[in-house]
């Protein structure tokens, strides 16, 4: 799903987008793998002035409206990342090093339901123009292996950031000529999934149908508190989705 493919239907943040996406993590065969990558300039380095967000505050300056649609996308994907847990899927959530993502609230609460592994890894390392250190969250210690395929590296001169002074005479930092250009992810990257994965494939099919089993004779309940709930409704603003598929 891409919003450059197709707009608001691809879109999590919207009502429409995001059912569009829970139908497809539902409709994912135990076994398979999905790839998620949320917005990340609400919780990265370059915009904590204006988001106010840290490892103390990490869900940062409510107020302002960046700062909600970052933390709504942040916990809509966790909902997302839920499902394709159940499901059995092998699941990769990448993000800079830098993001705080990992800080938000329902992250911390996901990370007590799903067991995950983050690997630390360089996108320099698959021919991106910049080291772009990055942060790999996964339902498998397989995505280590991603070492073994790396490439030579191909840096270039680019512009991630510039630094400068404002008015006052104080210290400040923006996104330079390259930066937007450095999301994309190398096709070598791609490979490098798509090889991980095709190597561990049918072990990962193995462990997903003993869980799934596992899970079906088990007498463990799901935690349906209202309170519980209503902290995954109310980030995730899932009554709004609801409102809209019962139109």
């Amino acid at each position: 799903m891409d919003l450059e493919l197709g707009g608001s239907e691809m879109d999590i943040a919207t009502d429409q987008g995001f059912a569009n996406s829970l139908y497809k993590a539902c409709n994912m065969k135990e076994g398979g793998s999905a790839l998620v990558a949320p917005v990340c300039g609400s919780f990265v380095f370059m915009s904590r002035g204006s988001t106010k967000r840290s490892h103390s505050k990490p869900m940062g300056d409510t107020s302002s409206p960046a700062v909600k649609a970052g933390n709504l996308l942040a916990s809509r994907t966790l909902v997302i990342l839920l499902i394709l847990a159940a499901q059995g899927v092998w699941f990769i959530l990448e993000q800079p090093s830098s993001s705080l993502m990992e800080q938000h609230v329902l992250f911390q609460r996901f990370l007590g339901l799903v067991t995950m592994n983050r690997f630390s890894m360089m996108m320099g390392d698959f021919t991106a123009p910049t080291l772009k250190p990055t942060w790999l969250y996964s339902s498998h210690t397989d995505i280590q292996d991603l070492e073994d395929f790396k490439v030579r590296r191909r840096l270039q001169n680019v512009e991630m950031v510039r630094h400068y002074r404002d008015s006052k005479g104080r210290s400040r930092i923006t996104g330079g000529a390259g930066l937007k250009g450095s999301q994309a992810y190398p096709k070598y990257f791609g490979q490098a999934l798509s090889a991980c994965r095709s190597r561990h494939k049918m072990k990962h099919l193995r462990m997903a149908r003993a869980l799934y089993r596992a899970a079906k004779g088990s007498d463990r309940r799901v935690d349906v508190r209202p309170r519980v709930n209503k902290l995954w409704s109310d980030h995730a603003d899932l009554n709004s989705v609801i409102q809209f598929l019962s139109r």
